[in-house]
């Protein structure tokens, strides 16, 4: 099963375009087995189409993974909205032993939810060893999705 497309396509019929608000994206450290995304949502107008939140979803290659234990704690203590995590979440596990398809990190950001910057932690998979004089391997990881969608019957 691709979780990152199943994922996808479970969000995309309720997905509309946000015109009042904008993001910006990063990553840092941009090298290192422990790194951070960071989005930051910008609204440019205090109205929110009724009965939608604002939705970040992140699909992530196989060899990066999200903890779904780090993330409900960051959510317990307020840094995080709620989440669905789809796809590998076994977090012990090498990058040769998970499915090619990767994994999807669904935020929900409801409009009474607080934080405009979320900070979401990545991690990498242990890759298999390499031969020869290679001791850098680059993974793409794309920006996350950011659109208002219905949460009605969530």
């Amino acid at each position: 099963m691709d979780a990152a497309r199943q994922l996808s396509t479970l969000v995309n019929g309720g997905r509309s375009p946000a015109p009042h608000s904008s993001f910006f994206a990063s990553i840092s450290p941009t090298a290192g087995f422990h790194t951070k995304s960071f989005v930051s949502i910008q609204h440019r107008s205090p109205t929110v189409p009724q009965n939608h939140c604002l939705y970040v979803l992140y699909i992530l290659p196989s060899a990066v993974f999200v903890d779904p234990y780090e993330l409900e704690q960051r959510r317990r203590d307020g840094y995080l909205p709620s989440f669905k995590v789809l796809g590998e979440t076994n977090l012990e596990l090498p990058l040769e032993a998970v499915d090619e398809g990767g994994s999807a990190l669904l935020l929900t950001l409801h409009p009474e939810f607080p934080i405009n910057t979320i900070e979401v932690p990545l991690h990498m998979r242990y890759m298999p060893p390499v031969n020869g004089e290679v001791s850098l391997v680059h993974i793409r990881v794309s920006w996350p999705n950011v659109f208002w969608g219905s949460y009605e019957g969530e």
